[in-house]
Order: C-alpha cells, then structure tokens, then sequence
C-alpha cells in the first residue's frame, strides 16, 4: 500500500572477500545520512526487514541473495525508486522510507540479478532500473591498490536481455589501503556526489522528453 513519494536510489557492490565492501557500504551510509543506517537480519532462511526500522534514510543489507526467502517481488516492492511503501506483515507492516538502499555480495551484479528469476520470468529490466548504481571494488594485478569502479545503467525502457549490456562506466577511484578510513571516507563521498550529479542530468532529460514544446520555445528565445 503506497503512502507517500520518495526518491529512491538503489547501489550493488560486489566485491571478494578482503576488498572492504561492508565497510564501504557503511561509509557511504555515514556520509550519506549522518543519523546513521539500518541493518537488517539476514540468514539463508529468513531475511527480517521491519525489525529495528527507524525511519533511517539509508538501509545497508549485506550478502543478500535470493535464499533469503524473499520473493523478487516483494524485493522489488523495497526498492521501488518513487513510492514510500508499507511492507506486508511478513516484515512486522514496516512503513520503508529510506531514499537510498546499499546491498552487498561476492557475486556479480549480473549473476546476483539472474539468481533471483526463473527460467521464464526474467525481469532484469525491472531490477536494474530499481538499483542502477554498481560499484565493482578489486585488487589490481599487482595486489598493491583495490580499483573502485563505479557504474550506471541507462536503459530506458525493457530490452530483455541486452539490459545486461546498458552500463556505462563513470568512474574510477583508486584505494592505496582498506585501513586508511580518511582515504576511503573521502572515496565514498565522491561516490555519492557523483551519484547525485548523475541523478540530476537525468533527471533533466526527464523533463525535456516530457515538455519538448517547452524547451522548442526557450531555444527560440
């Protein structure tokens, strides 16, 4: 049951073991909302979301995988970009009001996604569009720095399976050492402002495909 309007921004990152992609998720969760970040209880079993919710603007979950018991639907219902939902009563009715959602896993974002579909309901699209920010964090080949890889994806509308193919790279931020916290906060930071930058342009191209008219006749001015 929709309550009320949010603007929701969904971020995957997937990373081994040993490239700190817990801890930058928590520091994208301090930056971002300085009241601090929920996390929610999570086992094979059984993935307990309203216990503890807040109201905290950022939820960080880690290791989710759909063997939690959820339903991508109901997954999707967490993550709508533009709808502050109640949940149902599996998750104690919790009214989510966060506008940013950060999930971490070892897999890749592509197989975490097909992990949650069966052979004929393949909703990338839908998934996609709700987390459309990955972070992609791995130790280069010397083994001496972890590469941030920030990326978007742009679809627009469902191409099936060539959404796995709209991505576009935005950024490339390099970490000398998991244990320099002033070094890492500061990645963090630019990760979310060029998120933020991001968000912004299109939502600009939003308007101009929906008041072409009106953009016609500013040019003519």
């Amino acid at each position: 049951m929709s309550k009320g309007e949010r603007n929701h921004t969904g971020i995957y990152i997937q990373a081994e073991g040993g490239t700190g992609k817990s801890y930058l998720a928590r520091l994208l969760a301090e930056e971002h909302d300085r009241l601090g970040a929920h996390t929610p209880s999570i086992n094979k079993k059984r993935f307990d979301l309203g216990s503890g919710y807040k109201g905290e603007k950022t939820i960080v979950i880690n290791e989710l995988d759909s063997s939690c018991g959820m339903t991508f639907r109901e997954l999707f219902q967490i993550l709508e970009p533009n709808s502050a939902t109640q949940l149902s009563s599996r998750f104690k009715d919790a009214y989510i009001i966060n506008d940013l959602t950060i999930i971490t896993n070892s897999d890749s974002y592509w197989d975490w996604c097909d992990s949650w579909f069966g052979k004929k309901n393949k909703e990338y699209h839908q998934l996609m569009r709700r987390i459309r920010f990955v972070i992609k964090m791995a130790h280069d080949e010397k083994n001496k720095v972890i590469k941030i890889e920030l990326w978007n994806y742009t679809a627009k509308r469902d191409l099936k399976e060539k959404a796995k193919q709209e991505f576009k790279k935005l950024e490339t931020f390099t970490l000398k050492s998991v244990e320099n916290e002033e070094e890492f906060r500061k990645i963090a930071s630019d990760i979310l402002e060029r998120i933020k930058k991001e968000k912004n342009i299109d939502s600009k191209r939003k308007v101009i495909a929906t008041n072409p008219t009106d953009q016609s006749k500013a040019s003519d001015n």
